[in-house]
């Protein structure tokens, strides 16, 4: 009875061994990223990452996203940290500019960084600003629109479990 036992457990141990085991991603900020993995070329034909509603209205914003690059280089389990639209009245248009970007995350591909050869996936975020054509070439303009999607800390895990009340 003792033998029969053992063999079971012994062929569980040995099949649980050969699954391979679901790697966690390591947590990176913003300006860590570029040490694991650098933005390619999109693929495909991403949509379009400045809504037409802002558009119409001459509006900016940014939208600081979290999100994982698994081994391939592909993102995912993406979701928005924070939002600002320059426009008070512009609650529908922050909701189209957020869609927008999430959207466009999922074109997005990367390479891995010299130092992350062995591709290891990991969760970060990343802050997207639009500026309408009006501020384009106003760095100070896009450095305030910029900060009102300030992530705290440089690590997304430290913003992550609450996407929807960090918003600003």
């Amino acid at each position: 009875m003792t033998l029969m036992i053992t063999a079971v457990l012994l062929v569980a141990q040995v099949a649980s061994a050969a699954e391979p085991m679901a790697q966690t991603p390591r947590s990176v900020g913003e300006s860590q990223m570029k040490d694991y993995w650098t933005r390619a070329k999109n693929a495909g034909n991403a949509p379009a990452l400045y809504p037409k509603s802002a558009i119409r209205a001459a509006a900016s914003g940014c939208v600081a996203v979290a999100y994982t690059i698994d081994a391939e280089g592909k993102p995912g389990s993406a979701h928005v940290l924070k939002s600002y639209i320059s426009r008070q009245d512009a609650d529908e248009m922050r909701s189209d500019f957020e869609k927008s970007v999430l959207a466009n995350l999922l074109y997005w591909r990367f390479l891995p960084a010299a130092g992350n050869q062995k591709r290891e996936p990991i969760s970060t975020y990343s802050t997207i600003t639009v500026v309408a054509e009006l501020g384009l070439h106003n760095k100070a303009f896009q450095a305030e629109i910029g900060a009102h999607c300030k992530v705290d800390g440089d690590s997304p895990g430290e913003a992550a479990g609450k996407p929807a009340e960090a918003r600003t």
